[in-house]
């Protein structure tokens, strides 16, 4: 495996989710959930299986994740780094309320970056 390329973030699951207390059994038709004040809201994403030259990487292999937001898509600063290679998701409950841009990156045990994230813009609710 070529260790020295950078590995590519895939980003197929990345968004905004509103997530509720409680359970319960529920329909499983996936209908949005609105967020409330005593939602948290995330970011999710999942991790990469290969790297940009098209090699596997294992799960072990990577190290975690840094996270991105800003007021528009080319004016992003690190917010998060996440050192658990695990963790697909971010808390965004504690950010004021307003409309952001976030991109993800993941970097492995050798300290290797993948390029940033498809960057998306999300509104962030009380």
């Amino acid at each position: 495996m070529n260790r020295s390329a950078l590995y590519t973030l895939v980003v197929l699951a990345y968004g905004l989710t509103a997530c509720g207390g409680g359970g319960g059994g529920g329909d499983d038709d996936n209908t949005p959930v609105n967020p409330s004040d005593n939602q948290a809201q995330e970011l999710s994403w999942v991790a990469p299986s290969t790297r940009t030259d098209g090699s596997f990487l294992d799960l072990s292999e990577l190290a975690g994740f840094k996270i991105y937001s800003g007021p528009s898509s080319n004016n992003l600063e690190l917010i998060a780094d996440i050192e658990d290679s695990h963790s697909t998701s971010y808390d965004l409950s504690s950010m004021t309320p307003g409309s952001y841009f976030f991109g993800v990156v993941a970097y492995d045990t050798d300290g290797l970056n993948s390029p940033i994230s498809d960057r998306i813009e999300k509104t962030i609710t009380e």
